[in-house]
């Protein structure tokens, strides 16, 4: 464990130590007092080992868990966490490089585009090549892992066209580098800056991306983030600003259609100043940064009302467009067998590439003519004068192309799936993130379920989560009441505050993290959560006798002293057990950081745990107050502690049951199936910006 953190648990259990006493002594101070006035032994001895117990049970979860399972080499346990890191971030980025180097899975065929770059900086004696390709490199022309060995200070841009294959480069160069990875060297880990508000130290940015997509402790991501274990691989500083308007607030395009970027971009600019500052003691901190290239030249412009703006020191490279003749080969392989691309393939022949070559530089362009013409004739793409053109025209017939390569589940038309796609998109697009959401205030590129609740209305999502939250709790009470009618003035007054307190918190939370369950991990990491539990029993034990005596103390020994044993051992046992398990669980069934859940999986498992919390409180609450009663009263931690997002989501499909299907899972593992999404992390994302762009503008 560092030092500095150790530190600080030590100051948080001193002052909960303080805060539990101070408790103790003003609960059974407080007891006495209400005994003397005539109260009931069992309603005072409630409160007098509550109080008290529940500060030192927090207490002691966290001396426990500083204790438990730390080792004492932070570089040891930082080389573990890493090498746990690099395995899930292996598999799941090479299965995402599988996913877009391929085109047509079913066939089992996979073409590959070996792309080229150029350097577009000077390069020092022992810098790099003037340029380098994809894969399969030569001393005269490295492929991508030994071109950025030899890189200045390990820092990259690249940069190209839209489409012209920066992921897929980076991807290549990210798996490459974790393959021949040593023990020592950092993890790359791809994430998007499209999400990052430059306000946030990209420590504490790059910290929770790793908790959020990667299922990382928050302890062990700070560890590996500050311990300089991660290769930062940022796509999207194109995708932090809104494109250069003119006064009338109307898009200003360039020459093929697109909008063109500001040299002015506020949080991009911000973004590459705290890039430039991001460090390891002295030197500056590898990183890999990935941008289209007219944006990166506008940043960089020299002008008399602004300073360029770059990333240094670094090497930037520039990929280059693919040539007729790999352009041809490439769609000649994918479309073997169709004879209508006969002519269309003659047309790029020729190394002088006319108004379709042109277009069909990039890679995305390519596979998308591949897929959409893949059984069809491709004559409609002569007709098309402008990339912009191309562009929109591929993507119309998207979806109805992979509709026929991959037939969709039973009952889902194309016209259904682009609506449902394009709420998403909208919502992704939209300016402000929701409200508590774990993202930058630029527009957002990771589909995570938990997240889209806005969709079907902020204030609808919320009251309905609330209504339906309260309802539940109150039918939990209804048998308690009944069974226990008559009942206490105290038990009244706390069974009607319930369902106001309910409803408020539940009304009022927004976006939360999940809780991942694995039972897997509780097997684990048993010893730790046994351990938890045994704290729990023994500080619940220690005040409920504490308590219970002090209350049985007052009366006639040796009357006294027998109710203050028996209710000391009765009610110290049940909030021990209580609080133990409940903690014990939480702690003993973190998910596996070595395996990233999926999408789905992430809220299933949401909903494991916030059971588990729920049943926990409610079976040791029933042994202090009786079944019906524990199990009301453990109702609700469950619901709005431990359900938090799973039951939000719950909430969510059923408002927005007339934009998005029931079972968004379904449609979103389709989507990704057909090659529509892409995954990063345990989130989806659209397979390319262009599509996330051109179904948000849809009417």
């Amino acid at each position: 464990m560092v030092m500095g953190e150790g530190r600080q648990e030590r100051r948080i259990w001193t002052v909960l130590c303080m805060a539990g006493v101070v408790a103790a002594l003003v609960a059974a101070g407080w007891g006495i007092r209400e005994l003397r006035r005539g109260e009931s032994v069992m309603n005072v001895v409630t409160f007098v080992f509550v109080i008290p117990g529940f500060v030192v049970a927090i207490a002691g979860l966290l001396l426990a868990r500083a204790g438990l399972g730390q080792r004492a080499d932070a570089a040891a346990l930082g080389e573990s966490a890493a090498r746990t890191l690099a395995d899930a971030v292996a598999r799941a980025e090479g299965k995402e490089l599988l996913d877009l180097q391929g085109a047509d899975l079913t066939d089992g065929d996979r073409h590959l585009i070996n792309v080229r770059y150029t350097r577009e900086t000077p390069a020092s004696a022992s810098g790099p090549l003037a340029r380098g390709q994809l894969r399969d490199g030569t001393p005269n022309i490295p492929a991508i892992a030994a071109y950025y060995s030899s890189t200045e200070a390990r820092r990259l841009v690249i940069t190209g066209e839209p489409g012209a294959g920066k992921t897929v480069l980076a991807l290549e160069l990210l798996t490459e580098l974790i393959k021949t990875r040593s023990a020592t060297d950092p993890v790359p880990v791809r994430l998007s800056l499209a999400q990052w508000d430059p306000a946030l130290p990209l420590e504490d940015f790059l910290t929770a991306h790793l908790t959020t997509s990667y299922d990382q402790p928050l302890r062990r991501a700070h560890q590996l983030v500050h311990g300089h274990w991660i290769l930062p691989v940022l796509d999207g500083l194109d995708e932090m600003d809104p494109g250069l308007t003119d006064a009338d607030g109307t898009p200003v395009r360039d020459t093929q259609g697109r909008q063109q970027p500001d040299p002015d971009a506020l949080r991009a600019r911000a973004a590459l100043k705290a890039l430039n500052a991001y460090s390891h003691g002295k030197d500056p901190a590898p990183l890999i940064l990935l941008c289209r290239t007219a944006h990166y030249q506008a940043l960089a412009a020299t002008a008399p009302s602004r300073p360029p703006a770059r990333l240094t020191p670094a090497t930037r490279i520039a990929i280059q467009p693919v040539t007729p003749a790999r352009a041809r080969a490439y769609l000649a392989a994918r479309t073997q067998g169709n004879s209508r691309w006969t002519s269309l393939l003659q047309e790029l022949r020729t190394n002088s590439p006319g108004l379709l070559a042109g277009h069909l530089s990039t890679p995305w362009r390519l596979s998308l003519a591949a897929t959409v013409y893949r059984t069809t004739d491709p004559a409609p793409l002569r007709a098309l004068s402008t990339p912009q053109e191309l562009d929109e025209h591929l993507l119309a017939l998207l979806i109805p192309a992979t509709s026929n390569l991959y037939p969709p589940p039973r009952g889902y038309q194309n016209d259904q799936i682009r609506a449902w796609l394009t709420h998403i998109a909208r919502h992704l697009n939209s300016a402000p993130p929701a409200p508590g959401s774990i993202t930058g205030a630029g527009a957002r590129t990771d589909i995570h379920l938990y997240e889209l609740w806005p969709i079907a209305g902020h204030a609808r999502v919320r009251a309905w989560d609330a209504a339906l939250t309260t309802l539940t709790v109150i039918l939990a009470c209804l048998p308690a009441i009944l069974l226990l009618w008559p009942i206490s003035t105290f038990l009244t007054a706390t069974l009607a505050i319930y369902p106001c307190i309910t409803a408020w918190v539940a009304g009022s939370q927004t976006t939360s993290l999940p809780r991942r369950w694995s039972w897997q991990a509780l097997r684990t990491n048993s010893r730790n959560s046994l351990a938890v539990l045994a704290v729990g029993l023994a500080l619940g034990l220690t005040f409920g006798l504490t308590g219970s005596l002090t209350a049985g103390l007052t009366a006639k020994l040796p009357a006294g002293l027998a109710i203050g044993l028996g209710a000391g051992l009765a009610y110290g046992l049940a909030i021990g057990l209580a609080y133990g398990l409940a903690i014990g669980l939480a702690i003993g069934a973190q998910a596996d950081p070595r395996r990233i859940a999926a999408p789905g999986e992430v809220m299933q498992e949401d909903a494991k745990f916030g059971l588990a919390v729920g049943l926990a409180l409610g079976l040791a609450g029933g042994l202090a107050f009786g079944l019906p009663l524990g199990l009301a009263f453990g109702l609700m931690p469950g619901l709005i502690i431990g359900l938090r997002s799973a039951r939000r989501y719950v909430v969510f499909l059923w408002c927005a049951r007339k934009v998005l299907p029931f079972h968004l899972t379904t449609l979103l593992a389709y989507a990704y199936r057909a090659g529509l999404l892409r995954r990063s992390g345990n989130a989806y994302q659209f397979r390319h910006r262009e599509l996330q762009q051109w179904l948000a503008a849809q009417p």
